[in-house]
């Protein structure tokens, strides 16, 4: 048997489990509560840190040595370990931002503030996420000229 995660704010009730070839689903009617990709083997452990934040919120220790960051993204256990490990509490408001956007989104990110040696905190981690993309403007050519007139 292996193990997958469902959202922490889900009341416990009957839901359906849809197994499909590369990923397994749970729903409550049609509404699909949770998505993972399938795993193989036995005894493993496929979790979505998204799912926690409520109960991280209610034990904010929690997070330091519990299987869910374990399994998170890379720069993510990384990003906590190197600065809230000591503070958990101040890693919560970045947990909620997960809510946000994608996994790619927010481990993309946290790549560019790696990189850029910039702390992730919620503010930093909220302005790259967030911002768009400016449109370049194509160069023209001015053609004749424009007249300027000095009327000092």
């Amino acid at each position: 048997m292996n193990y997958y995660s469902i959202p922490d704010t889900y009341r416990p009730r009957y839901i359906t489990l849809k197994i499909l070839v590369d990923r397994i689903e749970f729903l409550d009617g049609n509404a699909v509560i949770a998505s993972h990709r399938r795993i193989t083997g036995k005894q493993k452990y496929s979790l979505d840190i998204t799912h926690y934040i409520k109960t991280f919120h209610r034990k904010p220790g929690a997070p330091a040595n519990s299987k869910v960051l374990a399994q998170a993204d890379e720069l993510i256990q990384n990003r906590f370990n190197y600065y809230y490990r000591d503070d958990p509490k101040k890693f919560l408001p970045i947990l909620d931002l997960m809510r946000e956007t994608s996994p790619e989104a927010f481990s993309s990110t946290l790549a560019i503030l790696n990189k850029q040696n910039i702390h992730p905190t919620c503010d930093s981690i909220r302005f790259f996420l967030h911002q768009t993309d400016v449109p370049m403007v194509e160069p023209f050519a001015f053609k004749g000229g424009f007249e300027v007139s000095d009327n000092g």
